[in-house]
């Protein structure tokens, strides 16, 4: 029997015979590409071949892509565990021609991987494609020899494919396996006509040969693209037997270390069943992500992790297991798919450490949601047994309180909550998260004005590294994408260069500044960038014309220069940023991991993993560090070499960044090693002086820093040693007293304020004094309404009740054309009135909104001329509830 590991390197052995470039898989956040939370298939990393904005450095390629479907358009979250092919995490074996191939050569690899190197008998696969696909129809009917009884022609829901609501699009030919005898009498073809669960998908075929407008037609392609997927899990399942990808060898090892551990035999009840499945799907899902730089948090992808990890900690309560367990569970997942991606094993102690955090982190939280549920329950008239189910799910939604311990929580109560309205505002959320989906095709695709440019001129030069002054010849200038040959003063427009010195924004360093200029003409150069491709364009302001409006015959020659003085700078904070990230690994750990950057000539801004401040001491070593490597004056040097040669000299890749076959490797002795295509100094006593102004969190697990360097730093530090000169002169004292006279000073400010809140206390007494004289009574409670110079509404309520037996304060602060108005009521009346409901029913005379518990409620409104309006109808309504 083929294990999943067999099945993987046949895979990608097959088609590397086949003359397909094997690429390892991408990273599960999708490189470029702000419209997708993950990588939810195996074209993601190729999407920018298929869209035509890069000319791939392979005619084919075939991997085994990491995917993941937990969130935003693709969530298969709350499926998994309840059936038998839903996953977050699986593998996305896959072949992908660009332009290389077409239909016939494509299902011709499919049938003879899956016939002759899987030995899957022919007489188990049917067919599907789409109904108007003639060409696919004939090529498995007639070349392949599938008989007509087993090729099904669907509509475009089932066999057509689209990028977006416009970009490429074609038809897709699936193949299918029988994993259940068919219905007498019916053939394959009626059993995927029917869509009875007969036959599984296995290969969908996807062949993009269209285009799809903005106004709905399409038009066909110049060239055809091929992109195929298929599961691992899947086919899997297939050559091993199992009707459910999780009894397959992917899983069976971590469903049986699961269920051991509590000492439950696995198949003998569906609920504990469940939840193993549960617990399996989110092990491999949480430490494929932590590997991937992600770590929990309240927003994006660390939202999601969060999520996934609670998901399973929810479910291992229900086996039994305490806090802590799943983290333990690693070691399995690393025994079972190490080997294939090493990435799992490089800091898996840290990540077992962040996973047991969360999970305690949860722990707590689930005690704050019984908290909130207990609160619900008081606010919940006695009559009513049914709470709303929308609040259980605003539950469920803030804390991760599962819908399931509200249920039990509640039944022990005698209670329940409306599941109608739990479902609408789960789908309301759903809903709102397909609407957030950008169209990827449509944000994505670059302008085909830029298409038509990069393919006219597409030998286009930097030579940056060497100079930053050159002769060279003005190709194009561009305006509103459109070409032009007559420019006008103060002009905004694009240049094109045949060979160019002007470093285009890449990397997270900024663009190149200078000028463009000859005899007619003078350009300012403001940045520069590649709006596809090697496409490198000029951003520019036209400074000086000897004629406005005169026809410039191009290609023209000028002299392009590179503002140097900036140039030099930035060079200086792209090395500190290689500084930097080597410190940080050296000093903090490995687990460290860039998540982004900006290089400027002002500064350099570094994001990065990890999971706690960056204390002030472990920032001054930092600064040393990289200040010794500064004094060392070690040069600083480029090599090229082919990617595997780089990996293995030791050389810092970004995981999720694209490289093609050769790749520039700047290093500087045993500092530093990385894959850059950016611009540096020449030695590393080029920086000069460095300092580190600002580190803070930007996400949970993920830190960021800013330096500076050079005249930047020293200015900076300068600017410092003013500022505490100043101070020290102020205080009148000396640098070696100064802390001592802070204490002294911060002591004798804390003392006044002291002396000031008592003061306050006792005006506030007195107002209350008086103004309870004023009292109005009733029935037979006393009710207080006045307007207070105070926005502590709180504090002056709990005065007027520790005065009044038996009374309703009403209190209001008015500011700036706002009030504030609070309501108490005193413990013994909550039976009868409530605070909260009072707010809510008429905070809308102050054009406010509010709510509250039974004894305090509080709202602000933005009509302070409504409060003698607001004091009425509340003394009307009390007087009415007490009659």
């Amino acid at each position: 029997m083929l294990t999943s590991f067999d099945i993987r390197n046949k895979f990608l052995s097959f088609f590397a015979n086949k003359q397909h470039t094997v690429v390892r898989s991408s990273s599960l956040i999708p490189h470029n590409d702000p419209t997708l939370l993950f990588t939810n298939a195996g074209m993601n990393q190729f999407k920018d071949y298929f869209l035509d904005n890069e000319k791939p450095p392979y005619n084919s390629a075939t991997t085994a892509q990491k995917v993941l479907r937990a969130g935003g358009k693709h969530n298969d979250l709350e499926n998994v565990g309840y059936t038998a092919r839903h996953q977050t995490f699986f593998e996305m074996l896959g072949n992908f021609s660009f332009c290389a191939y077409g239909k016939k050569e494509a299902i011709e690899f499919a049938w003879e991987f899956l016939t002759k190197e899987l030995g899957l008998e022919k007489e188990k696969l049917g067919v599907s494609v789409y109904e108007k696909d003639i060409e696919s129809y004939k090529i498995w009917n007639e070349t392949i020899g599938v008989p007509a009884d087993a090729i099904a022609k669907l509509g475009a829901k089932d066999n057509f494919w689209t990028m977006g609501s416009i970009g490429p699009c074609g038809p897709c030919a699936e193949i299918h396996y029988l994993v259940a005898p068919l219905e007498n009498g019916k053939t394959k073809k009626d059993s995927l006509e029917a869509d009875d669960g007969c036959l599984l998908e296995i290969w969908n075929l996807v062949f993009m040969e269209s285009s799809q407008k903005e106004d709905g037609t399409i038009e066909p392609l110049p060239r055809l693209c091929v992109d195929t997927g298929m599961g691992l899990e899947r086919i899997t399942s297939v050559m091993q037997n199992v009707t459910s990808n999780y009894d397959t060898d992917l899983f069976k090892p971590l469903i049986h270390k699961i269920a051991q551990a509590v000492k439950y035999t696995y198949g003998t009840d569906k609920t504990k069943d469940v939840a193993c499945r549960v617990i399996a799907d989110h092990l491999r899902a949480t430490f494929f992500l932590l590997a991937d730089g992600v770590f929990p948090s309240n927003e994006g992808a660390g939202y999601v992790l969060r999520r996934i990890i609670r998901r399973a900690a929810r479910y291992g309560r229900e086996l039994g297991y305490k806090c802590g367990f799943f983290s333990e569970l690693a070691p399995a997942l690393l025994d079972s798919l190490g080997e294939v991606y090493p990435e799992l094993t490089q800091e898996d102690k840290l990540h077992q450490t962040i996973v047991k955090q969360e999970e305690f982190r949860f722990n707590n939280t689930l005690q704050q949601g019984l908290h909130v549920l207990e609160n619900l329950i008081k606010e919940n008239p006695p009559s009513n047994k049914v709470l709303d189910g929308e609040k259980i799910f605003r539950l469920y939604d803030t804390y991760g309180f599962p819908a399931e311990l509200a249920t039990e929580y509640l039944h022990d109560r005698n209670l329940t909550f409306d599941h109608v309205s739990y479902q609408k505002a789960m789908q309301e959320q759903k809903d709102r998260a397909k609407a957030a989906h950008v169209d990827s095709a449509a944000t994505l695709k670059v302008d085909p004005f830029y298409h038509s440019l990069s393919g006219t001129y597409n030998n286009i030069r930097f030579i940056g590294y060497e100079t930053l002054n050159t002769k060279t010849n003005v190709l194009a200038l561009i305006k509103d994408k459109q070409s032009i040959t007559k420019l006008k003063q103060n002009d905004i427009i694009e240049v094109l260069l045949e060979e160019t010195p002007f470093y285009a924004e890449s990397g997270g360093q900024i663009g190149d500044q200078g000028i463009i200029e000859n005899q007619t003409m003078k350009l300012q150069v403001l940045d520069t960038y590649k709006p596809l491709g090697s496409l490198i364009l000029c951003k520019a302001k036209v400074v000086f014309l000897s004629q406005e409006n005169e026809t410039i015959n191009l290609p023209c020659t000028v002299t392009a220069q590179v503002n140097q003085n900036l140039r030099l700078k930035t060079a200086s904070n792209h090395t500190l940023a290689h500084l930097l990230q080597a410190a940080l690994k050296h000093l903090l750990g490995e687990h460290v991991k860039q998540a982004g950057s900006l290089v400027t000539p002002n500064k350099m801004r570094f994001d990065f993993t990890h999971y706690t401040a960056v204390t002030p001491q472990e920032i001054n070593q930092i600064e040393e560090w990289i200040q010794t490597a500064i004094l060392s004056n070690t040069p600083v040097e480029t090599t090229l070499m082919t990617l595997e040669e780089a990996m293995e000299s030791g050389a810092t890749a970004l995981f999720d960044e694209k490289y093609g076959d050769k790749v520039r490797v700047v290093h500087s002795n045993n500092y530093t090693k990385e894959l850059c295509g950016g611009t540096h100094v020449k030695q590393l006593g080029d920086i000069g002086t460095i300092k580190i102004v600002s580190e803070e969190s930007i996400a949970a697990g993920t830190r960021r820093i800013e330096a500076i360097s050079g005249i930047e730093a020293l200015r900076f530090i300068q600017d410092q040693t003013n500022l505490l000169q100043t101070t020290i002169n102020k205080l009148k004292t000396t640098p070696s007293a100064l802390l001592e006279r802070l204490d002294q000073t911060q002591a004798q400010i804390q003392e006044k304020d002291k002396q000031i809140q008592q003061l306050q206390k006792q005006v506030r007494r007195s107002f209350v004094t008086d103004t309870l004289a004023l009292a109005k009574p009733i029935q037979s409670i006393s009710f207080v309404s006045t307007l207070v110079q105070d926005s502590d509404l709180r504090s002056f309520c709990s005065l007027f009740q520790e005065k009044m037996e038996n009374g309703i304060i009403l209190v209001g602060y008015q500011h700036n054309n706002q009030i504030t108005v609070a309501i108490s009521v005193n413990p013994s009346l909550t039976k009868q009135i409530s605070a909260g409901n009072l707010i809510k029913e008429f905070a809308s005379l102050l054009d406010g909104k509010g709510g509250g518990k039974p004894d305090f409620g509080q709202c602000g409104g933005s009509n302070p001329d409504g409060w003698h309006n607001f004091v009425t109808n509340v003394e009307q309504k009390i007087a009415s509830i007490l009659a």
